[in-house]
């Protein structure tokens, strides 16, 4: 008999806030969709849907609040060091091969073709990349190879101005929760806590469902919980590196062209 999961009680909870509500989302997204009478799952559907809605409410201004000029300013910095970073190994690895500088572009390579065009990404979500970015280039391997090409004072460029971004989008959203949790008594976590056991009771009656009176809407619902379920555990610990829901990249996207720095003539 299918049920949500061996382990049907997990509910997000190593999730950052933002992967979290894009969790509840999902879930609450899939219970929409199932065609049923039975009144006890529907009113639960509804208050997840409702108490989602609070929390994207929540999180939108907490951005929108933390989108300053200098935020701004700070994130175009990172991707400017990052397309710098990239362009420059790109345009050494197509050196021809028995070149010197080969042996180290081919060690970076699985490192950079993985996080190539990132800097498209969401704010936050790319803010977790750089960190990802981070640990992947710290091997000694790594570190030799940034510093035969040149590369490694850009690398720390950009895990610096991450750093700080991070600080500054901290500090900001810190500051927007106390305003918004002394007009409305509740901040993110209080309702990421309501949030939680109402998922609980919903996969529970779910699999109850599923076991009395079984049906195609609520296997089909149990079916895409488990893939739903699957995907963010795998977000959760991933700890910011690339959750593996993307094909990789090519080394040469024909749709972007290098803004920062400009290409290098032959010559």
């Amino acid at each position: 008999m299918a049920t949500i999961l061996e382990i049907p009680e997990w509910t997000g909870s190593p999730l950052t806030l933002a992967s979290f509500l894009g969790y509840a989302t999902s879930v609450d997204d899939n219970a929409a969709e199932v065609e049923t009478e039975n009144m006890t799952f529907l009113q639960l559907q509804s208050q997840l849907h409702q108490l989602v809605k609070r929390l994207q409410d929540f999180i939108n201004q907490q951005r929108s609040y933390a989108q300053t000029p200098e935020i701004t300013k700070q994130d175009q910095k990172r991707d400017s060091l990052w397309k710098a970073l990239w362009y420059a190994w790109y345009y050494i690895d197509q050196i021809d091969p028995t070149d010197s500088l080969a042996q180290h572009t081919a060690v970076l390579r699985p490192v950079m073709t993985a996080y190539k065009g990132m800097w498209k990404h969401e704010m936050t979500k790319e803010t977790e990349e750089i960190r990802g970015l981070q640990r992947d280039l710290a091997p000694e391997n790594m570190q030799q190879a940034l510093t035969a090409l040149g590369l490694n004072v850009i690398a720390q460029g950009i895990f610096v101005a991450n750093a700080t971004l991070a600080q500054q989008v901290q500090q900001r959203e810190h500051a927007r929760g106390e305003r918004i949790a002394e007009k409305a008594g509740e901040t993110g976590e209080s309702i990421r806590k309501q949030i939680a056991p109402v998922l609980l009771e919903l996969f529970k009656y779910a699999n109850a469902m599923q076991r009395i009176t079984p049906s195609d809407a609520i296997a089909q619902f149990i079916q895409n919980i488990n893939g739903v379920i699957n995907h963010y555990k795998q977000v959760a610990a991933s700890g910011g590196s690339r959750s593996g829901d993307e094909p990789e990249p090519t080394p040469v996207d024909p749709d972007v062209t290098p803004v920062e720095p400009e290409q290098p003539t032959e010559g």
